[in-house]
């Protein structure tokens, strides 16, 4: 498998601060591995799964895909 090496814009944004909840993959991967067989859905990462969930209790769908969108677009650089 080739790897990806992570876009310009978003290694300057990530030193600005990165993302909130950002993992390392090998984190990502242990806590897939673990979920296996358990259910469809897994958010890995404590701070993502409370903002999951608080966002999906206390916001409207599109307040969250827009404050979701304005996140990535920062870290891409574009916002």
């Amino acid at each position: 498998m080739r790897r990806r090496h992570p876009h310009p814009k978003y290694l300057a944004a990530a030193a600005k601060g990165g993302a909130s909840g950002e993992l390392d993959p090998a984190q990502v991967v242990d806590e897939a591995l673990r979920h296996l067989g358990r259910g469809p859905t897994l958010v890995p990462g404590a701070f993502n799964r409370t903002a999951s969930w608080v966002m999906r209790r206390s916001l409207a769908r599109a307040t969250t895909v827009r404050i979701m969108g304005g996140q990535t677009r920062r870290l891409q650089g574009r916002g």
